[in-house]
């Protein structure tokens, strides 16, 4: 669908409406945005409210495969629990517990959460002594040559789009330090396998990290904006692997369509 003068100026969504005249949902249109099932001139385009404007080429997929996922626990007693947590869901979602810390709607992994509201200062106490270890696994764009290294530097919010933030390198005055350590694990020509610790727990400070070393999260489409490799997944290719405080140490195994983008690059493993 091309983008003429006279469409110039609407949003995503209400152009996509008049063109898609025998789709009457509008709600599963806006789900396909949503789900980065929508192109603007080659590159994915997730929010509804974008402006279009004339020569834009627009493509969008409908019909989205839903990869249907359980819940599992990793470790529960009478006064925490711990997830593998799904993409698609909000750290929110799990209200029957006690948030103690937050991973991004995409990320899949483990997930810490407390039962009482004693554990839940116990651990958020913990969290702010830097006294629990949290390591991930990320899949990313192109080819990394260096076998490790170390980002840190000073993030803070740029912008705020649709509820959702971007946050960006600053100055040491006005953002919030930020570091985190990288292990390469694997690389192919596209993409790159890294092992990834964060020493501070910034919002989006993984994604940004990656982002600021060339190397954004394949299906990162908010802070990645062109990709090397071929390959662009639906959702960030990041997944929280393990949580590690006091006597407790949690590993999560990566979910299947993680596991599938990985075999697609580097082969099989064990």
């Amino acid at each position: 669908m091309k983008v003429v003068a006279i469409e110039s100026g609407k949003t995503l969504l209400a152009f996509l409406r008049d063109q898609l005249t025998e789709y009457p949902s509008v709600k599963a249109i806006k789900r396909a945005i949503e789900a980065k099932q929508c192109k603007i001139n080659g590159r994915v385009e997730t929010f509804s409210t974008h402006r279009v404007k004339e020569g834009d080429q627009i493509e969008i997929r409908l019909e989205v495969a839903k990869l249907q996922y359980s819940i599992d626990v990793l470790f529960e007693d009478e006064h925490l629990i711990l997830l593998n947590k799904p993409p698609g869901k909000t750290s929110e979602s799990f209200s029957e517990y006690l948030l103690v810390h937050r991973l991004d709607k995409d990320t899949s992994g483990v997930m810490l959460f407390a039962k009482t509201i004693d554990m839940q200062n116990v651990l958020i106490d913990l969290f702010r002594q830097k006294k629990v270890e949290k390591s991930y696994l990320a899949i990313c764009d192109g080819k990394i040559e260096k076998e490790e290294w170390i980002v840190d530097n000073f993030l803070e919010k740029k912008a705020t789009y649709q509820g959702g933030s971007l946050y960006g390198k600053a100055s040491k005055k006005k953002g919030k330090r930020a570091i985190t350590h990288f292990r390469l694990l694997e690389s192919s020509e596209n993409a790159s396998l890294v092992l990834v610790t964060p020493i501070t727990g910034r919002t989006h400070q993984v994604r940004v990290h990656l982002q600021q070393s060339g190397h954004p999260v394949l299906g990162d489409f908010q802070y990645g904006k062109h990709f090397k490799c071929p390959i662009q997944p639906p959702r960030q290719m990041l997944h929280s692997q393990e949580i590690a405080f006091k006597d407790i140490r949690c590993t999560a195994p990566p979910l299947k369509d993680f596991l599938h983008v990985q075999k697609t690059l580097f082969g099989d493993h064990n």
